[in-house]
């Protein structure tokens, strides 16, 4: 996760972990949605945001092929 903020990083592990979620690829597309839920708040900028969704959106095709991932429509 170099270059993502490590709070967020670590709060979104310690809830994969609370939940369970074991797959590498699972927690991971969680770490990123678990930033983007918040990057409101924190301030980061637009194209930090459209760099993670833009990883988000190839991990989860690469992940689960033939499924949406809610980013399809909106680029």
């Amino acid at each position: 996760y170099s270059g993502l903020p490590e709070d967020q990083v670590v709060a979104a592990e310690g809830w994969n972990d609370v939940q369970g979620i074991t797959d590498p690829c699972t927690r991971r597309l969680n770490v990123y949605m678990w930033i983007m839920s918040g990057m409101t708040w924190n301030g980061l900028s637009d194209e930090f945001y459209d760099r993670i969704k833009a990883e988000y959106h190839r991990l989860r095709h690469e992940a689960f092929p033939g499924e949406e991932c809610g980013y399809c429509d909106s680029g």
